[in-house]
């Protein structure tokens, strides 16, 4: 229901505003928060005197071209011999990641998705660190993935794995 204040919605109701658009003077309805200046996206290209949006893209296009673009590297490649070169940089030990080779050492056959799930009921599908419920992973206590016993997993997030893996949770 639109009653010039609020928008209906399924969880709570936002405060709206009515605007009219400076290009066209059509009155449309828009959430206060919302920075929406013209009432579609065709009169806002007019509205920033844009005549295409093609050619809005084209001038920005050649815009980052000659000043170069605000994230570094996108849009371009590195030579083969460079590519060559950061490979072997970034090779074995060299690595930040290295862990000495062990991540090709295969679990055991018990290290199924039942014995997985068999945990995550077991902690509540969540997170036993920070009490997240998505994206849960089955970690190894004690670090050896052939110990696939029950009482050596526990269920955690990516995001508290992977920083118990790198060092910075204890």
């Amino acid at each position: 229901m639109v009653d010039g204040r609020t928008i209906a919605n399924k969880k709570r109701a936002h405060p709206t505003e009515a605007r009219i658009c400076p290009i066209c003077a059509k009155v449309f309805v828009c959430r206060k928060w919302k920075r929406n200046v013209c009432c579609s996206k065709a009169c806002g290209y007019k509205n920033r005197k844009v005549a295409d949006p093609e050619t809005f893209k084209k001038r920005v296009s050649k815009y980052w071209k000659e000043h170069g673009h605000p994230r570094g590297m996108l849009g371009k490649t590195h030579t083969p011999e460079v590519r060559k070169r950061l490979s072997e940089t970034h090779k074995g030990n060299r690595n930040s990641n290295w862990q000495g080779g062990i991540s090709k050492n295969p679990y055991k056959d018990t290290f199924t998705k039942q014995l997985k799930r068999e945990v995550y009921e077991r902690d509540g599908f969540e997170c036993v660190l920070c009490g997240w419920n998505r994206y849960i992973v089955a970690h190894h206590i004690d670090g050896n993935k052939l110990n696939s016993e029950t009482d050596n997993l526990v269920t955690m997030c990516r995001s508290c794995h992977m920083l118990l893996h790198s060092g910075s949770l204890e």
